[in-house]
């Protein structure tokens, strides 16, 4: 935006900084085009960034969001969380907190382990999908209808994730 828009201005600019993932992809683009007129500091990859904004701010904002968008009470509904990174931690226990029985699927084998400490339901979220009322999509990749119109698509090694009910 600085570059587009205000492009005087960059001579008087020691350095910006960028603490969306959107942004940072836009500057390492511009720094592969040769466009990026000033140094640029990626705050959006620090560590309390992201655990702050990505794990905790999720599990504040994704419930209150569902409750005023949708006027619904969410409490002995079921919610399939796709995604246990930070933000689909954030999400999982978000969901909990408001008595949803919450499922988890992940495309990483190592990740089982994890939500059944919490006492969270691990699933293949092919077998999950149509007993879901609500699910959340916290991967990179748009999986989920319908939050995006391209068909379902399962990994092979999600694929292979058993179904644990504590």
């Amino acid at each position: 935006m600085l570059h587009e828009q205000y492009p005087e201005m960059l001579d008087h600019i020691h350095g910006i900084t960028e603490e969306t993932t959107t942004g940072v992809h836009r500057l390492y683009e511009m720094v592969a085009n040769g466009e990026l007129k000033v140094p640029a500091i990626n705050v959006n990859d620090a560590v309390t960034k992201s655990k702050n904004d990505n794990k905790y701010g999720c599990r504040h904002s994704l419930n209150d969001a569902i409750k005023r968008g949708l006027d619904h009470l969410l409490a002995g509904k079921r919610a399939l969380v796709i995604g246990y990174g930070d933000v689909g931690k954030g999400s999982a226990q978000s969901l909990r907190q408001e008595g949803m029985i919450v499922r988890v699927t992940d495309a990483i084998r190592s990740v089982p382990c994890r939500p059944v400490w919490m006492v969270l339901r691990l699933c293949r979220p092919s077998s999950m999908v149509s007993m879901t009322d609500l699910t959340v999509a916290s991967t990179k990749t748009c999986w989920a209808p319908p939050i995006c119109s391209s068909p379902p698509r399962v990994t092979s090694t999600s694929a292979h994730l058993p179904c644990y009910a504590p």
